[in-house]
């Protein structure tokens, strides 16, 4: 016997979804005229907010994984939107900051 599935108008994550999908259009809109993605938007509004951070804390509070903030994080970088600066103690820890232009 398998388990018949809620009606998809009484199902949560595709409420959530949908939501998500009516909150980010007019941003979608805004950011297609910038040149710039849903993520890096996502990276840049972080930094204003908090500022300069360790990329793992960043790619948590942006809701992205840590390999795809690298990668972000490089492209923003290459646009002169943010810094990256390692640690002195640390080699192997990256610190993010964003730039004037990224401000903008």
């Amino acid at each position: 016997m398998t388990k018949q599935l809620p009606s998809t108008s009484r199902s949560l994550p595709i409420a959530l979804i949908r939501a998500r999908e009516g909150v980010m259009s007019p941003i979608r809109d805004m950011l297609s005229e910038t040149g710039i993605t849903e993520q890096q938007w996502r990276v840049l509004r972080v930094l204003v907010e908090f500022g300069r951070m360790d990329a793992k804390t960043l790619a948590d509070r942006s809701s992205l994984l840590f390999p795809s903030l690298t990668r972000i994080a490089a492209t923003l970088r290459d646009k002169g939107l943010v810094t990256q600066t390692r640690d002195d103690k640390d080699r192997r820890r990256q610190f993010i900051e964003i730039t004037a232009n990224g401000q903008k």
